[in-house]
């Protein structure tokens, strides 16, 4: 069993991060729209749009460039939809 009282040996933004289920769960209800919110409106306005600059995607070394897809204030962000990707999966 790992310790998490001891730093990662990599760094990674989520690195060593450890919740319960239900406070995950209590985390995204209060993210999701309607009803009590956790964040102000203009917050989630950030999260769900692009925070590259203009002309910039994301890259992967083996991939390359994956269009529709940026990175929000949280973290990834879909722009378009692709393929594989649910078709209301934008923001």
């Amino acid at each position: 069993m790992r310790n998490f009282r001891e730093p990662p040996a990599r760094h990674s933004g989520a690195g060593g991060l450890v919740t319960t289920l239900p406070d995950m769960v209590a985390l995204i209800r209060a993210l999701m729209p309607g009803g009590d919110m956790l964040l102000q409106p203009d917050s989630m306005v950030l999260i769900t749009a692009s925070q590259l600059p203009d002309g910039r995607v994301i890259r992967f070394p083996e991939l390359g460039d994956i269009e529709g897809k940026a990175y929000g204030a949280a973290g990834a962000v879909s722009l378009t939809s692709g393929p594989a990707d649910h078709p209301q999966s934008t923001g």
